[in-house]
């Protein structure tokens, strides 16, 4: 059994085996100190990488690694560290942290509950059922062409909004642009077999698309958009800089993590 802690959302992952663990996490974000291990006893463990992974102008590569018994100071014990969690993912072995804490206390024994025994699965046994591969691909590629679809017409609400209502298609049309980025995101995830904890874009992707939306202000300089919409040309003009800067911030922090 492996333990591991996804350190940006503070979320304990429990994985049957180390095999388990290094397919389901990225080496980037492995290597980024973003996810950090614990064997089943709850020693810390940390990456030998044996191929590195490879930034690239667009996107990342995933390296391979193995993990081995961590050198002092790396990172704290389990028991320590769960005092920052803040949940856990659902998984066959554990269904509380409470349990994780009393499994630790007792390493190698029946994990003891409230009175009740519960035996510690070493991962040979049942785990919880998972979707198939293909029924994921087939979600992933039907929704990837229906939120591109609707992420087209959110963008047109906030691009050219309607002269009786403009405030309140540009403000629909930016919820509906959060939520097809996000759909969109899945879809990418499903269709590529993605962990839910990967980054699908590398600090360079990530400042593209900031230069893109910085861009948008300055093109309605040239096309009349402000004379045409007025305060709310200037209200979407501040939202897509926020937007700028927010994707190059977060661009800034991946860089300085890889």
């Amino acid at each position: 059994m492996i333990f591991a802690a996804e350190t940006e959302e503070r979320c304990l992952l429990v994985f049957a085996n180390e095999d388990e663990a290094i397919a389901k996490c990225e080496g980037i974000d492995v290597e980024a100190g973003i996810l950090l291990f614990w064997d089943a006893d709850g020693a810390p463990l940390e990456p030998e990488f044996t191929v590195p992974n490879e930034r690239r102008w667009f996107g990342v590569s995933n390296g391979r690694y193995r993990l081995i018994k961590a050198s002092p100071e790396h990172h704290a014990d389990l028991a320590e560290a769960l005092d920052a969690i803040l949940f856990m993912e659902p998984n066959p072995f554990f269904s509380s942290l409470e349990q994780v804490r009393s499994h630790i206390a007792v390493a190698g024994n029946p994990v003891q509950v409230i009175g009740t025994e519960v035996p510690c699965n070493d991962g040979d046994g049942e785990s919880l059922p998972m979707a198939p591969r293909w029924l994921e691909m087939g979600v992933g590629l039907a929704l990837i062409p229906f939120t591109l679809l609707c992420l087209a017409g959110s963008v047109m609400m906030v691009a050219w909004p309607p002269e009786k209502a403009p405030i309140l298609s540009t403000a629909l049309g930016l919820i509906f642009v959060l939520i097809c980025m996000w759909g969109l995101a899945v879809g990418v995830r499903l269709a590529l077999n993605r962990p839910r904890h990967g980054t699908l874009l590398g600090p360079l992707a990530l400042r593209a698309s900031a230069m893109l939306f910085f861009s948008l202000p300055i093109g309605g300089l040239f096309t009349g958009h402000y004379r045409t919409f007025g305060f709310v040309a200037v209200g979407q003009a501040a939202c897509h800089v926020m937007v700028a800067a927010a994707l190059w911030s977060l661009a800034g922090r991946r860089a300085s993590q890889g």
